[in-house]
């Protein structure tokens, strides 16, 4: 019995120790002949380009090599989403190859091309060059548009789409349109070595040992301190996950709001540093370089919703380069990321002339709140309210714990609380694509307002659905700072009912122990196997004792 005790306790360590490989697994493994320089990879990872010794080679979804070709001076390789074509930078030129390794064209430029990124089938054509030029080009070689950023390009990267074009340079990241027209240039410490973008999220890999996540605008960022150079990154056409790397290091973080966004869901060590990664465009697939080494690993899934996970911080994009102190990475899941929320102008404020007792009003306002109705207890002149998206909270206000779409601040002025009769209605509205991306049930939208040192759930009904946004209306008994929040349909804690609680009530919290998160889904078997022997050791006992009976028989 000690014997059998001993063997479900290895199996028990075997388990855990094999645990990290379950969740990102190996699928295959190539010695590349030279040091990788580049690597690029298209959808599911049916084709892959790899730049190492002044040559690129095409490898098939199973890792066996197609074709290489020759190219003295070669910079970087980019292979098309949908791996029928492959772009070569080489000097001041670009190689245009087919699947199958047959020069299509080439072109050249006044400046030596340092990167360049494809669109599906090539249709459309991204060229960074070392003279801080920024060019889209059609299929036949034709510049679309021209565009010039902070300094010279290091890496350039589009949306499988073609609907976005990322350019990271030293001191800046730069996005535009498919039209050419820049949508933020955002200042950063040091080189974008590595960029990639989702069109409303972006991520760049920097010289200064940071990772930079951008979602829609230079205002809205965070970012990840690393151990050394962030030196690639790979972001995924719906801007989920996120994948870098630095050192011996591979990151896999979740930018989804509930997520403080200095922290990652998995790390990876490898024996040596990373020389690049590509991240294929749905996320199902990592190709690493490593040395000479190439490896196709899956990608870790994204964790399911945990209770109790705080909403994010947003960094204020700095105005001047500067070093900004960033907490190390630690482990934390969360859900879906929102679209960034409608803002209304900076101190959008509705004024009231005069309000006599008794008289009710209603004021306009031009973000996610639209309207706010009071009603005066006492006569009221020369009075406004002021609303204000917070991009952060306050440092002594605790962090709203559901799926969070946006924060609000409402204050009044020259209004007292006892100027209001009975309890305030708010108008507001948010997009149905964050409820469906986060498939959240609009019954559990909810409003709720900070007070007393605690989140408290307003009474909240939804009024209509107008366009791409539902409706709602919410009573409130004060004004002071809010949040917008919903609660899943399935695999998520189970929002508070709506309540108008009477002041001075405290709140009772709701208690959920949330769902099992999806990143240990591949530990299950193991687990099982575990419990399974832990069962089954009595009867493994009773058939083990009898056959040392049988067996002593025998001697007499």
């Amino acid at each position: 019995m000690r014997a059998l005790r001993y063997f479900c306790v290895g199996i028990l360590l075997l388990a855990l120790a094999i645990m990290p490989v379950l969740a990102q697994e190996e699928i295959w493994s190539v010695d590349a002949g030279g040091a990788v320089k580049t690597v690029s990879t298209s959808r599911g990872a049916a084709a892959s380009v790899v730049v190492h010794s002044e040559q690129v080679f095409y490898y098939d979804g199973r890792g066996n090599l197609a074709w290489g070709k020759g190219l003295t001076g070669v910079r970087r390789a980019s292979i098309s989403p949908d791996g029928s074509h492959v772009a070569a930078a080489v000097a001041r030129k670009v190689y245009l190859y087919d699947g199958k390794g047959n020069e299509v064209l080439n072109f050249g430029f006044p400046h030596e091309v340092e990167d360049v990124a494809m669109s599906a089938g090539a249709a459309q054509i991204a060229v960074g060059t070392q003279g801080g030029e920024v060019l889209l080009l059609d299929k036949t070689g034709a510049t679309l548009w021209k565009r010039s950023v902070c300094s010279g390009v290091a890496s350039i990267s589009m949306t499988p789409n073609g609907s976005h074009i990322v350019a990271g340079s030293a001191g800046c990241v730069s996005l535009f349109d498919s039209k050419g027209e820049k949508k933020f240039s955002a200042p950063i410490l040091g080189t974008a070595s590595r960029v990639s973008t989702s069109g409303e999220r972006t991520a760049a890999g920097s010289t200064d040992s940071n990772l930079y996540f951008f979602i829609d605008t230079e205002a809205n960022f965070w970012k990840l301190k690393t151990q050394t150079s962030a030196i690639s990154t790979g972001l995924t056409e719906t801007g989920q996950p996120i994948v870098a790397s630095s050192g011996n290091s591979l990151y896999f973080l979740d930018p989804r709001p509930r997520l403080v966004p200095d922290k990652v869901y998995r790390r990876s060590e490898l024996p040596i540093s990373v020389t690049d990664l590509s991240l294929s465009p749905e996320g199902t697939r990592l190709l690493t370089a490593v040395g000479r080494n190439l490896t196709l690993f899956t990608v870790p899934p994204l964790p399911a919703t945990v209770a109790g996970e705080p909403a994010p911080t947003i960094s204020p994009a700095p105005s001047t380069p500067g070093p900004t102190p960033t907490p190390e990475a630690t482990l934390s899941p969360g859900p879906s990321p929102p679209p960034v929320p409608t803002p209304p102008p900076a101190g959008d404020t509705a004024a009231i002339d005069s309000l006599g007792s008794g008289a009710r009003k209603t004021l306009a306002f031009g973000g996610d709140i639209t309207h706010l109705t009071l009603r005066a207890a006492r006569t009221i002149s020369s009075a406004s309210i002021t609303l204000e998206r917070l991009p952060r909270l306050p440092p002594e206000v605790r962090e709203e714990p559901r799926v969070l779409y946006a924060y609000y601040r409402l204050t009044p002025q020259n209004i007292a609380p006892a100027d209001l009769e009975g309890t305030v209605s708010l108008d507001f509205r948010v997009p149905t694509s964050w409820l469906r991306e986060n498939d959240i049930d609009p019954a559990t939208v909810l409003l709720r307002r900070y007070e007393g040192g605690r989140w408290e759930s307003l009474s909240t009904r939804q009024t209509s659905t107008q366009g791409d946004h539902a409706l709602y209306t919410a009573e409130s008994r004060g004004l002071s700072l809010f949040a917008i929040t919903g609660t899943p349909r399935t695999g998520s804690p189970t929002a508070s009912p709506p309540a108008t609680s009477a002041p001075g009530t405290p709140a009772i919290p709701s208690v959920n122990p949330g769902p099992i998160p999806s990143s240990l889904l591949p530990y299950l078997p193991a687990v099982a196997v575990i419990v399974l022997l832990v069962l089954l050791h009595r009867r493994i006992g009773y058939i083990m004792n009898q056959w040392r009976i049988k067996r002593r028989m025998k001697r007499f």
